[in-house]
């Protein structure tokens, strides 16, 4: 793995691990640009099912993903 693939991961870790009152908006944030990539390649409609099956498996772990 690449050393910032290990950042990534451990950026997303300490967020899904630790929720703060901004959560929202740093998870928000690290979709923005994923978000437009994808939505380039597989359409919006595809996007927003791989979100939502994105949260549906997460929020198993995470509950507090499903707020």
């Amino acid at each position: 793995m690449q050393p910032h693939d290990l950042l990534r991961r451990k950026i997303i870790e300490d967020i899904a691990v630790k929720p703060s009152d901004n959560a929202i908006e740093t998870s928000a944030s690290l979709w923005k640009p994923l978000a437009k990539q994808l939505v380039s390649i597989i359409g919006d409609g595809g996007f927003d099912s791989l979100y939502d099956r994105s949260l549906y498996l997460t929020q198993v772990s995470y509950p507090w993903l499903g707020a």
